[in-house]
């Protein structure tokens, strides 16, 4: 069922985005892509069973300051969110951690997990 489940990777890092954009794909996963905060926003717009992959520092709109945002509309508050950084110990509490480098079977079980609504922040 993973051909219905949408991800937005949101990384200011373009081969970052691209790889794993790539092995998200593979695996039968639909793909969005931004590489600020501000982007991923417009990118939620009709954005339905889905994972955000966020990175926490990123020009224009930090991680921080979209998962205030997403965290503040009702319809953006239950899109669970997975935080891919380089940096885990300053990632905020309640949330996966996907620590940078990624680890391509964890990062494929963290998104699974949160799209089926196991591991999902309150």
């Amino acid at each position: 069922m993973t051909d219905q489940i949408q991800v937005l990777v949101v990384d200011d890092d373009d081969d970052v985005r691209e790889i794993l954009s790539l092995v998200l794909e593979a695996e039968g996963f639909r793909v969005r892509t931004a590489w600020n905060g501000r982007e991923a926003l417009n990118e939620l717009a009709g954005f339905e069973n889905g994972v955000v992959l966020l990175d926490l520092r990123m020009p224009i709109m930090s991680g921080w300051e979209v998962i205030e945002v997403l965290r503040e509309e009702d319809r953006l508050r239950r899109i669970p969110i997975a935080i891919c950084t380089s940096s885990p110990r300053d990632a905020p509490r309640g949330f996966p951690i996907l620590p940078k480098p990624v680890d391509f079977d964890q990062m494929l079980g963290m998104i699974r997990d949160l799209a089926s609504g196991a591991d999902a922040p309150a």
